[in-house]
């Protein structure tokens, strides 16, 4: 019987096709429900969502974005603390597959990676090998064995 689930790392890449932005470190992160993505300079202006996302120090590159449709969703942080934070809808670029998923904005420059992946999107497409970074390419061949 041959399963569905694609086996991936616990680090791996992903791009955004909507933004032009290609291979992306992602932490795979269980404990995460929601995706989360590093934006700084969050602002709400004439009802649309100004933000600068991905300034990171391993994406120095400044990208300025806006968005109409968001919405406000009530999420808890890593340190307990529940926070309001803006949820954008988009399609990103894993493997050779095209998702439609929506990420948390955050600012995460203290992070190590700019952008999580959580439960909501790895449910029932993904086992992940904790072991191991990168283990997809975009053909879903297994770069390492393990």
């Amino acid at each position: 019987m041959k399963s569905h689930y694609k086996i991936i790392g616990r680090i791996e890449k992903i791009s955004f096709t909507e933004f032009n932005i290609n291979d992306v470190d992602a932490k795979i992160d269980t404990g995460a429900y929601r995706n989360a993505l590093h934006c700084s300079e969050i602002k709400l202006a004439d009802g649309k969502l100004h933000v600068t996302i991905l300034d990171h120090p391993n994406h120095p590159e400044n990208i300025t974005m806006v968005f109409n449709d968001f919405k406000t969703v009530k999420i808890r942080s890593s340190n307990g603390f529940l926070q309001r934070r803006y949820l954008i809808k988009t399609k990103v670029k894993f493997g050779k597959k095209i998702y439609h998923t929506s990420f948390s904005l955050v600012n995460r420059e203290k992070m190590k990676y700019s952008v999580l992946l959580g439960r909501e999107f790895l449910k029932n497409h993904f086992l992940i090998n904790v072991n191991f970074k990168y283990l997809i390419d975009e053909n879903w061949r297994i770069i390492k064995e393990w």
